[in-house]
């Protein structure tokens, strides 16, 4: 489950984002994928790994390798770390 109360702004020459966590004042820098996988499980529904690769894979114009499933993992786990992310209710 993500954390609904993030700001979220990207700037015009680049494509990272900033993300601004009011309840914790903190602030992140993420990349366009970052964020894309963020997206992704943003919608609240559980996801497994490969399916979150194979998605990120299509949409990056890439296949869905074992460097991307590690480094989606890390990213979700940093993340999790994060407070950007929060568990889903049993």
């Amino acid at each position: 489950m993500v954390a609904k109360q993030l700001i979220w702004t990207h700037y015009d020459d680049g494509d990272e984002w900033v993300v601004y966590d009011p309840f914790s004042a903190d602030i992140h820098l993420l990349t366009a994928s970052a964020r894309l996988l963020w997206t992704l499980v943003s919608d609240e529904q559980p996801h497994t790994i490969h399916d979150l690769v194979v998605t990120l894979a299509a949409e990056l114009g890439r296949s869905p390798d074992d460097e991307l499933t590690a480094v989606t993992r890390e990213t979700l786990s940093s993340m999790d770390r994060a407070g950007l992310l929060r568990p889903m209710p049993s």
